[in-house]
């Protein structure tokens, strides 16, 4: 695959993102036996034009297939 853990986490969570959604940030940490995305979203992305001056956030985890965790 070519790819470090944390690099295809990041990529699978942009790939499921919407397309209004890809300037939201993404990270990815290695938490054991999954690792572990975290994705923020400014609310104009939601509604444009309108700064509420919050944001979105979510969270998911994947089981490490193929690893030792």
């Amino acid at each position: 695959m070519g790819e470090d853990g944390a690099g295809a986490c990041s990529a699978a969570a942009q790939e499921h993102l919407p397309a209004a959604w890809q300037d939201a940030e993404v990270s990815c940490t290695d938490e054991g036996l999954v690792w572990k995305a975290r994705v923020s979203v400014d609310v104009p992305v939601f509604f444009p034009g309108f700064d509420a001056g919050w944001r979105v956030d979510g969270a998911a985890g994947a089981a490490k297939e193929g690893e030792e965790g």
